[in-house]
């Protein structure tokens, strides 16, 4: 039997037992990937719709092929908050901290297919894989974080509890509405921390700079999101904070030019490329079961066989550019995933 066809199947069986992963083509896989350049200064950019069956487990082949290859840091479409708690998973696994990031939307999903095979994974190969966050908070996250650290304390006028109860409690489901509100308690915490920077450094110590990252957060609503995604990824690579790193984000942001990751690759220094993972569906059940979902359908074009009947996910090379950049620094893997 050929070698790399027993690597494969030793590599498939590895990743997707017990999981929800239906007739993954890892051929198109690796003879594509092999093809990219995947150095300390390109970044990778997957672009998923949030909640279709098997993205996530799909996502996490992507990602443990380019863990092998030092890449070890993850932005993803969630807050400060958020990104922290599930470094605190990744570093403990205790699952019972994921609750207060996007449980009630989409992280039942996430956590199964992607999260709980990453634990296991960073924790047998000691990778040190770690989450930073990019989009707004959300109060659930901020507010459990809050609730850790200030405990009763109060600070001047602010009743830091009660403030980390009210977060709590908030419907997660109202998002406008809590972004409204959560930029108002954020400017009260700009202020109130300017103006008593001591005793929150003595109450928060070693969380300081986080509790900064999420009061500061520039992003705190959808208008001008896309916009402040790259503020915070330029931001990042000025820190140095850019080297072997994966970009998780909605298609949208991924494929629309004027957008996150096509804005992004423009503005970033020369000496980056990036590699996008574009996930492009064709009649696809979202996580529930009770919705059918195909991409629009000026990507649908791109599928190299839209008439395919049965399951299938496979990686092809687009035959035009499905990202356009000026400095031509972007190669593109399409991810087809077709009747999942």
């Amino acid at each position: 039997m050929n070698k790399l066809f027993v690597v494969i199947c030793v590599l498939f069986l590895n990743v997707w037992v017990g999981s929800a992963q239906i007739n993954l083509d890892t051929a198109s896989f690796y003879t594509l990937f092999k093809q990219q350049k995947f150095d300390g200064e390109n970044i990778v950019a997957i672009g998923e719709a949030h909640t279709i069956r098997n993205t996530y487990g799909t996502e996490f082949f992507i990602c443990k092929n380019l863990f092998e290859k030092g890449y070890k840091t993850i932005y993803i479409e969630f807050g400060e908050a958020e990104a922290a708690i599930l470094n605190m998973y990744m570093t403990t696994g205790d699952s019972s901290v994921i609750k207060y990031t996007m449980s009630k939307w989409w992280n039942a999903a996430f956590y199964k297919e992607f999260l709980k095979p990453a634990y296991q994974l960073n924790k047998a190969k000691g990778y040190n894989i770690a989450f930073k966050g990019f989009d707004f908070e959300r109060p659930i996250s901020v507010g459990f974080l809050f609730s850790k650290w200030f405990g009763d304390a109060k600070i001047k006028d602010i009743d830091l509890k009660k403030l980390s109860n009210r977060l709590l409690a908030m419907d997660e489901f109202k998002v406008r509405k809590n972004l409204t509100t959560l930029a108002k308690t954020m400017d009260g915490l700009k202020i109130s921390f300017t103006e008593n920077e001591s005793a929150y450094k003595e109450i928060l110590k070693d969380n300081l700079e986080l509790f900064k990252k999420i009061i500061f957060n520039p992003v705190t609503a959808y208008n001008a999101r896309d916009e402040n995604f790259v503020k915070k990824i330029l931001d990042a690579e000025k820190n140095g904070q850019l080297t072997k790193a994966i970009i998780i984000t909605g298609n949208h942001h991924l494929l629309f030019k004027k957008n996150f990751i096509p804005v992004l690759a423009d503005k970033l220094p020369e000496k980056y490329s990036i590699t996008v993972f574009p996930f492009l569906y064709s009649n696809c059940l979202n996580k529930n079961g009770n919705k059918m979902y195909s991409s629009l359908k000026r990507y649908l074009k791109y599928l190299s066989g839209q008439k395919i009947l049965t399951p299938l996910i496979k990686f092809t090379k687009p035959k035009q550019a499905i990202i356009v950049s000026r400095r031509n620094n972007v190669s593109a893997v399409l991810v087809e995933l077709y009747n999942q």
